[in-house]
């Protein structure tokens, strides 16, 4: 269960992460129904991994992305699919750092599972 301190530290990371305007790259439909549910944009989320290159690359040119964040899952293949996307597009700078953080704050490894964990550390502290 998290302190008091460690959920503040969460919330607030959270609340910038929704600020942030920049696109935030995930694998499927799962993972964005997740951050959904966190208060992210559902625009500004983008479903990567049934894409082919050429639509992320239109959607990239379309939102003038030079920097995403990257919510892809902590995984083999996860890592896999950063790694080729960083070569697809060396122009674009793939911020891992709020998932990275979220992700070792919940104990989870994947960005679906993300709300879950929320809706748990929140009822196991209010409970």
């Amino acid at each position: 269960m998290m302190s008091r301190d460690e959920l503040e530290r969460f919330l607030l990371l959270v609340e910038k992460l929704r600020c942030d305007e920049r696109l935030i790259i995930v694998e499927g439909k799962e993972d964005r129904v997740s951050l959904e549910r966190m208060g992210i944009d559902s625009a500004r989320i983008i479903e990567v991994s049934k894409k082919p290159r050429h639509e992320l690359m239109d959607v990239f040119e379309e939102k003038n992305a030079r920097s995403v964040i990257s919510f892809l899952d902590d995984d083999k293949a996860g890592k896999a699919l950063l790694k080729r996307m960083k070569t697809w597009f060396p122009h674009v700078s793939f911020d891992e750092s709020y998932s990275s953080k979220i992700y070792g704050m919940l104990h989870v490894s994947f960005a679906a599972d993300i709300s879950k964990a929320v809706e748990r550390h929140i009822t196991n502290y209010f409970f």
